[in-house]
C-alpha cells in the first residue's frame, strides 16, 4: 500500500514517469492493485501510449468485471481505435468512408453568423 501511495502522490504532483515506477512496483508487490492498474492506465492514456493503456484497463477489468470506470476508458480507447487507427481499407468494407462523405457534402458552405462567432 506504501508503493500505491507514493505514486498517488507522484501523480498528484504531476511527476508521471515517477508516478509510473512507484505503480509498476505497487504492481508488482500486490498484482490484484486494482487501483493501481487504474491510475498506471489513466497516466498511460494521457501520454498517448495507448495500447498500454487499453491493456491496463482490461486487466482491471479481470480483475474487477463491475469497474464502470475501466470498462468506459476501456470502450473510448476501442472507440478511437476504430476512428482514427484503423486502417482505411476498413473503413471501406464497413461504409464509414461513405457516411463521412455524406456528411462533408452536406455541411453548408457558408456558416450562419451565429456558428462563425462560436466556432
Amino acid at each position: 500500500e506504501a508503493l500505491f501511495r507514493m505514486g498517488l502522490f507522484n501523480d498528484v504532483a504531476h511527476h508521471h514517469e515517477r508516478m509510473l515506477r512507484w505503480m509498476d512496483a505497487a504492481i508488482e508487490s500486490h498484482p490484484g492493485h486494482v487501483l493501481a492498474w487504474n491510475l498506471r492506465s489513466k497516466v498511460m492514456e494521457n501520454q498517448g501510449r495507448l495500447q498500454e493503456a487499453l491493456q491496463g484497463y482490461e486487466q482491471v477489468l479481470r480483475l474487477a468485471p463491475e469497474n464502470s470506470v475501466a470498462a468506459a476508458r476501456r470502450q473510448g480507447l476501442l472507440d478511437h481505435q476504430a476512428v482514427y487507427i484503423m486502417p482505411a481499407e476498413s473503413w471501406m468494407q464497413e461504409g464509414a468512408a461513405d457516411v463521412l462523405c455524406q456528411v462533408a457534402e452536406d455541411f453548408p458552405a457558408e456558416l450562419p453568423d451565429w456558428q462563425e462567432n462560436f466556432l
